[in-house]
């Protein structure tokens, strides 16, 4: 080799790796500013101490393919949203390469024979981890996969933190849930109050699946100031004293009802209230028990006796007068075009998916005929019920798709009015969809009735899994996706449209626990029993198995083997008590376990 030749190679090397010392540093200054902004960010390692998990039909390999391939789908991703995926390299707890250790140790492992369902389980939780920081010494998790003005200081928005928490009670950890809750009540930075929603009913909900008494003492006067503080801000005493508010301010932009007295925060601060008072008997104060009791009992009269449409049967906003102003500020004072407010002083005029929200409080009285309201659900007419998913507003209501979208086509109407991506009045949203199902979930377990059953719960779930799947480029096949909002109605190339596709990782909805309370069954108890109860219906799976669910500090395994050929243990539904057989049956059923009884 001539001396040239050497000196040309020599200075190739250095020319790389000073370029090599550029990107390094510009890597580092680029985290930096990114912890300028909001805090230092800490990243987890699986050298950290192992936690055995017993489970007795699946193991992590199962789904360890599956998240192979999210990881592939993410670097591709990357050509298309840098952005996204820069911020989220920066300040994800889990980083992608340790994605399937952490999951192996922390989640539930689920089988079935629907492959879409189970994928869609696994990138979900996938995604999830996605959104969990530990920041400033708290665990939180975030909403948008990249930063957002509205966000706080760490990009945390506390709109869909109810479904966050749901969602992951169902971890090992439960130290990431508690953490992320003193970070809204006790955080300087946090913003608990932003939007409505129903932290406290989250955090009983975490603690009837880890209770932790010596955590609940600590908590329990900031969740009561944190009550306290709603209920002062947002109750109107020249309305029948009830909460109200603005959609806006629900997370839900542009609803043909609008602002007033709405079914969401009337029955979040139901949910909550019951909540504080679960807790205060879970450590014994009895005073503040029965306090919140009275109180939640108040809710719920005025719901029924204000809320109720005897004739549409179905809960409505009330239009108060501060809700018309309100929607005269924001809309018809601001908005070129606006053509539409509600007549103040009465229901609105229409049938909007939030009128479910009270049963996902198990709050309707039993028996008194607003059961009746779920015949909406159902009907793909005049009701919810599209061929993707569900409607936000009753489909047969003139103002639905009024509100123009960028991306303007055939499938949404053009009213004249604004153009925007984030529209309630009949897109289907996640959001909306996770909370009509635990409603359902919630009907179908405490209710009396004979309106829906197993199946549509079973169909729902399966339509918003279906449209959990998006192109990532023209010709290739659907790969799990979850945007913000698409069209009930319409598919292109074979997927749902999505209104707001972009970005992908969205993290504003539940699906892991409509699997694991809902489908599966697991229904937290009070004392030391859990409910089985699944809603499978039983024509149509042959087998499933949810393994390794950390349930009041046991493993519970919930199987089902129509033939027995499956997992080799029998036919029949079976519940098993870290790794012991302690209940089954024939057939599909509910079963009641009792977590103390000797194995069978």
């Amino acid at each position: 080799m001539n001396g040239f030749l050497i000196r040309r190679i020599v200075l190739v090397m250095v020319i790389l790796s000073f370029f090599s010392v550029l990107q390094a540093e510009a890597e580092v200054m680029a985290k930096a500013e990114v912890e300028k902004k909001t805090g230092v960010f800490r990243f987890w390692s699986p050298t950290e101490a192992k936690k055995k998990k017993v489970t007795v039909a699946l193991d992590a390999d199962s789904f360890r393919e599956y998240v192979n391939g999210f990881n592939k789908d993410y670097e591709r991703y990357k050509i298309r949203q840098a952005k996204v995926t820069d911020y989220l390299d920066k300040t994800s707890y889990v980083q992608n390469t340790h994605s399937w250790e952490w999951l192996k140790r922390n989640i539930p492992y689920f089988d079935c024979p629907d492959d879409k369902v189970k994928e869609m389980y696994y990138f979900r939780w996938w995604l999830y981890r996605l959104h969990v920081k530990n920041v400033d010494g708290y665990f939180v998790v975030t909403e948008f996969p990249q930063q957002v003005g509205w966000a706080d200081k760490n990009n945390v928005i506390n709109c869909p933190a109810g479904h966050q928490i749901y969602e992951a009670r169902w971890l090992d950890d439960a130290e990431y849930m508690k953490s992320y809750l003193r970070y809204y009540m006790r955080s300087k930075d946090s913003k608990p109050r932003q939007y409505k929603l129903w932290l406290i009913d989250a955090a009983q909900q975490l603690n009837l699946v880890h209770p932790d008494k010596s955590f609940v003492k600590d908590m329990l006067g900031d969740f009561k100031r944190h009550y306290d503080k709603f209920d002062a801000d947002y109750k109107d005493s020249d309305c029948f004293d009830m909460f109200w508010g603005s959609d806006w301010s629900d997370g839900m932009e542009y609803q043909i009802g609008g602002c007033g007295i709405r079914p969401t925060i009337n029955s979040y601060m139901y949910g909550d209230a019951k909540a504080l008072a679960q807790l205060a008997k879970f450590v014994g104060n009895t005073e503040l028990q029965k306090a919140y009791n009275d109180k939640a009992e108040q809710i719920k009269q005025k719901v029924q006796d204000k809320l109720w449409d005897k004739q549409a049967k179905f809960f409505k906003a009330f239009k108060n007068s501060k809700g018309r102003d309100l929607d005269r500020k924001i809309y018809a004072g601001k908005i070129k075009g606006w053509k539409h407010i509600q007549k103040a002083n009465q229901l609105v005029d229409v049938r909007e998916l939030i009128g479910y929200v009270p049963w996902y409080f198990n709050m309707p009285d039993h028996n008194k005929g607003y059961e009746e309201a779920w015949r909406a659900f159902i009907d793909s007419t005049n009701g919810f019920k599209g061929p993707n998913g569900l409607s936000t507003a009753e489909m047969s209501h003139p103002l639905v798709y009024r509100v123009k979208h960028p991306k303007e086509s055939s499938e949404f109407k053009s009213n004249g009015y604004p153009k925007t991506d984030c529209i309630w009045d009949g897109p289907l949203w996640p959001f909306a969809e996770t909370q009509a199902l635990v409603a359902l979930a919630n009907l179908l377990n405490n209710y009396k009735q004979d309106i829906v059953g197993k199946e549509d719960y079973f169909h729902e779930l399966k339509q918003y899994t279906s449209a959990q799947y998006q192109l990532y480029a023209k010709g290739s096949k659907p790969r799990p996706w979850v945007g913000q909002s698409a069209c009930f109605r319409h598919k292109k190339d074979g997927v749902v449209t999505w209104i707001y596709k972009e970005p992908n990782y969205y993290n504003h909805s539940g699906y892991c626990d409509l699997i694991i309370s809902g489908l599966i069954g697991l229904r937290p108890q009070n004392a030391d029993k859990l409910v089985v109860n699944p809603l499978v219906p039983a024509n149509k799976w042959a087998y499933f198995c949810l393994d390794g669910v950390k349930y009041k500090g046991r493993y519970i395994t919930v199987l089902y083997d129509k033939d027995g050929s499956r997992y080799k243990r029998g036919k029949g539904l079976k519940v098993y008590v870290d790794g012991r057989l302690v209940a089954s049956a024939a057939s599909l059923g509910k079963i009641t376990v009792d977590l103390k009884a000797p194995s069978k």
